[in-house]
């Protein structure tokens, strides 16, 4: 692993891998849809608080959560083109932690889903076990929003607009300590989470890359 002036792994402008701009442009597309799916899952969250979303509407919130997943993995794709043309190992970090944590998410969803009994008391009802998977979803959800931070961070070099990858790192970072709480990502860290995956979604499509393409 090396470490440049930009971050771990980032080795300079050229690639062996010339992926051109898809990876970039599917991440982009990931990052708005899973923005726009994570602020409405956070006012259904906040709006029903101290009850989490299947504990008050559990068929939306499955739906939310399946949506917020699909999202989350396609956003993962960004940072993979960000490894496979620059050789950022941050990169490669947060595509991992990409595909890791929205499928965790999703089985803990399902089993929260499947567990729920009626309406408000599904909270109190819901297993020790599934009560764990849910907590370590979430919590896995925020170290993965750090990771995705951190890896903006790094690639302020190949942004075009360097301010916005540091504010989209800085702001990425921010939520996902919020959703790594659990508890405040309740209360907001989902509605901070969204808007940083809708400008993280601006970041991706406006990034150079190492074939010539703009």
């Amino acid at each position: 692993m090396t470490r440049g002036k930009e971050g771990w792994g980032a080795r300079g402008p050229r690639s062996r891998f010339s992926p051109g701009r898809t990876p970039f442009l599917v991440g982009a597309v990931g990052h708005f849809f899973a923005g726009v799916t994570s602020i409405a899952y956070g006012t259904l969250a906040a709006a029903w608080f101290p009850f989490f979303p299947f504990f008050s509407a559990p068929f939306l919130g499955l739906v939310l959560s399946v949506l917020l997943s699909l999202g989350l993995l396609l956003h993962s794709i960004g940072f993979l083109g960000f490894w496979r043309a620059y050789s950022m190992t941050m990169g490669a970090s947060a595509f991992v932690l990409g595909l890791v944590a929205p499928l965790v998410f999703l089985a803990s969803s399902i089993v929260a889903f499947n567990s729920c009994g009626p309406p408000y008391y599904c909270y109190r009802a819901l297993p020790g076990l599934a009560a764990i998977l849910v907590i370590v979803s979430l919590i896995l959800l925020g170290v993965m929003f750090i990771a995705d931070g951190a890896a903006f961070l790094f690639s302020r070099r190949f942004a075009r607009v360097p301010g916005e990858s540091f504010a989209a790192g800085v702001l990425c970072i921010i939520g996902g300590i919020l959703v790594a709480s659990v508890l405040l990502a309740l209360l907001g860290g989902f509605f901070i989470a969204g808007s940083v995956l809708i400008l993280g979604s601006v970041v991706l499509g406006k990034t150079r890359t190492t074939d010539g393409g703009s």
